[in-house]
């Protein structure tokens, strides 16, 4: 019979260590993986759109003869007076629409105007906030004004002196994390469509004018801003 070979001594103690070493190295490896996604998962959760991003999304409405414009708004000067809104609560869906004004909390804003055509007009405009629950806040904010004023007319004071119907449309914007589509009609042939959607950290307003019988729009550059601004984001890559 061959002679038995044992292991002994420092030749035991060899194995060990090396059996350590590679339970050690497998610990290691788990530990460096589970860094790695909880830093992409932190990311994911915590990611906003830059205002930079949505400039490069915007810059896609401009034209070589200057017609279609991309401008960064500015916030109202702290002396002007807003329009005036009755009832007040309808406010939140009147002056960011009509009058420029900053929502509550908004960091910066984007604008373009698409012109239009006879009875027409369109123009795109979107507001970033520093964090995602800035921009939920605000869109709260607006479809709760848009729930109690269904049933009572609102009342814009001067420029537009207007006397205003609020209906909401059952319309969903793809790409978008919430969206909401109301007309303000001031007359059968009058009326103003308001489309505001919200991804992640910003609101954006699609925001038409129409005189004539014409039936509501399309929402064809709103659509094409979210797709624009979806694929500058790099959240999910």
């Amino acid at each position: 019979m061959p002679a038995e070979v044992m292991t002994t001594g420092p030749q035991q103690s060899q194995v060990r260590r090396l059996r350590l070493l590679v339970v050690l190295a497998a610990v290691l490896v788990l530990v460096v993986a589970g860094v790695v996604v909880g830093r992409r998962v932190y990311r994911v959760e915590t990611d906003t759109i830059s205002l930079a991003e949505l400039r490069a999304a915007y810059a896609a409405f401009l034209t070589p003869d200057g017609r279609n414009t991309v401008t960064d708004l500015q916030p109202a000067p702290p002396d002007t007076t807003p329009l005036s809104v009755r009832p007040e609560a309808c406010a939140p869906l009147v002056l960011t629409a009509f009058d420029a004004r900053f929502p509550a909390g908004a960091a910066q804003g984007v604008s373009t105007f698409q012109g239009g055509g006879y009875g027409y007009s369109v123009s795109l405009f979107s507001y970033r906030w520093d964090d995602e629950a800035g921009a939920e806040r605000a869109f709260a904010t607006l479809q709760r004004a848009a729930d109690s004023c269904r049933s009572t007319p609102i009342v814009v004071g001067s420029p537009f002196s207007a006397r205003l119907a609020l209906s909401l449309l059952d319309t969903t914007v793809p790409q978008t994390d919430a969206s909401l589509d109301l007309v303000l009609r001031q007359s059968p042939d009058q009326l103003y469509q308001e489309t505001v959607v919200r991804q992640k950290n910003v609101l954006s307003w699609e925001y038409t004018y129409r005189s004539g019988r014409g039936a509501t729009l399309e929402h064809n550059l709103l659509t094409g801003l979210c797709s624009r601004v979806r694929s500058l984001d790099k959240v999910g890559t």
